[in-house]
């Protein structure tokens, strides 16, 4: 796997690394897939992503906050007792999230918070 390859020689040789757009985009659209982003490749990532600046870091961050917050008021509506239809009909906007999804969200998220601090 190309972008498997791409972080591999972005982590352990920086040197002789060379950016992909291609590569990135890929990696950005699949991250939350296990079956697509191993979760050896992901680990990897999550230092990728912390040490990215600008608005490819911005726009990570806000999709991740946005999966958080759905998957919270997605819990909290099942916890009131509305059914999964009657959540869908009263927020149409709102998704169920996957606990993978859910969980790599929070962990970038955690990843990129900690890069923010760090600044």
């Amino acid at each position: 796997m190309r972008a498997e390859k791409y972080l591999m020689k972005w982590h352990e040789d920086r040197n002789h690394w060379k950016f992909e757009k291609t590569l990135q985009i890929w990696l950005i659209k699949h991250m939350f897939k296990s079956s697509q982003v191993s979760e050896e490749t992901f680990q990897i990532f999550l230092e990728y992503m912390s040490a990215s600046k600008g608005q490819v870091f911005q726009r990570i961050k806000d999709v991740c906050q946005n999966i958080v917050q759905s998957a919270n008021q997605w819990t909290e509506q099942k916890e009131a007792g509305l059914s999964e239809e009657e959540i869908t009909l009263k927020y149409p906007d709102l998704q169920q999230i996957h606990d993978e999804k859910y969980l790599r969200a929070r962990r970038l998220l955690q990843s990129l918070d900690d890069t923010a601090i760090k600044t």
